[in-house]
């Protein structure tokens, strides 16, 4: 199957990512924007739409897919964060999300394509039709070993380590991402590890961050660019993806790291940590086949 849109609703994270990724690999018009919107007619009528993330707009996506199973044509989409769909905690929006997107894998013509193999959490089966492997697992390989770029943070970095390890923070710093503990962990390690933090910081963790800016720690509070990020895996050993237990999801940052031999630090026991232990089993080019193949393979 041909993609004539691939379509995320925000430019967030890592979704830009894998917009361009699977706009260049299915040779699919890139597509941006809220759904209801300008977007709206384009994504209602092409024959086929990939929605290259679904979880920014979770309520357009359903309209959209809908309306266009009606019309007989085929949608797919990325599905990031289906374990929400199985979470525990006393919240009413997690069974009706998992109602919905059990309902959703009934529809003809839809399918949904969980990041997370369902080899590692079978109850996937139950709201997502397949699954691919994280494309920030795979990407930077499709055409031979990546060349990662040069920056000034990077060559910052390099001018600074000297005989230290370099350990790297990417992203927002928040609860969620386990700042805190990692701000623990870098003040008992300056020494031995020159730390870099290359995302905005949340307000919360303002006063400590600077506080480490003040004893050497690279600190880049703000809108990081992806040639930036790309270049801090070309001088890091270490990438931090020890997330909070509630936040235990498929991790760009982590992807990134497998890709260019830097060395995750990952919770025991989370979700990365089983796919860690499972991927050194799984080489790049099966991940890129796997993926695809889900990807393109019509659902009737």
């Amino acid at each position: 199957m041909t993609y004539t849109i691939v379509h995320i609703s925000t430019t967030d994270g890592h979704h830009p990512s894998y917009r361009d990724t699977f706009a260049r690999l299915l040779a699919g018009e890139a597509s941006t924007g809220a759904i209801f919107s300008r977007c709206f007619w384009r994504l209602l009528v092409k024959k086929n739409v990939l929605f290259a993330t679904i979880d920014a707009d979770y309520f357009g996506f359903v309209v959209i897919a809908l309306l266009r199973a009606l019309q007989g044509k085929s949608t797919t989409g990325i599905f990031l964060r289906a374990l929400q769909c199985f979470r525990s905690e006393r919240k009413i929006v997690y069974p009706i999300k998992r109602i919905c997107f059990t309902l959703l894998c009934k529809v003809p013509r839809l399918k949904i394509l969980s990041i997370i193999p369902h080899s590692l959490h079978p109850e996937l089966k139950e709201v997502s039709h397949d699954w691919i492997y994280d494309p920030q697992m795979w990407d930077l390989w499709i055409t031979g070993q990546p060349v990662l770029p040069d920056t000034d943070l990077s060559r910052e970095v390099e001018a600074k380590k000297g005989d230290r390890k370099v350990l790297i923070f990417i992203g927002e710093g928040n609860k969620i991402k386990g700042f805190h503990e990692f701000l623990l962990q870098a003040e008992r390690n300056l020494e031995n590890f020159l730390i870099v933090v290359a995302g905005t910081v949340a307000n919360e963790f303002k006063i400590p961050a600077c506080s480490l800016k003040n004893k050497g720690v690279i600190i880049v509070d703000r809108y990081v660019t992806e040639n930036e990020i790309l270049s801090l895996y070309k001088v890091a050993d270490l990438a931090w993806c020890k997330y909070a237990t509630n936040y235990d999801q498929a991790s760009g940052v982590f992807g990134r790291a497998l890709q260019t031999g830097v060395s995750p630090i990952v919770r025991e026991g989370s979700l990365i940590d089983r796919m860690l232990k499972q991927s050194p089993r799984i080489q790049t080019q099966e991940m890129y086949e796997k993926s695809m193949a889900a990807i393109t393979t019509t659902n009737r």
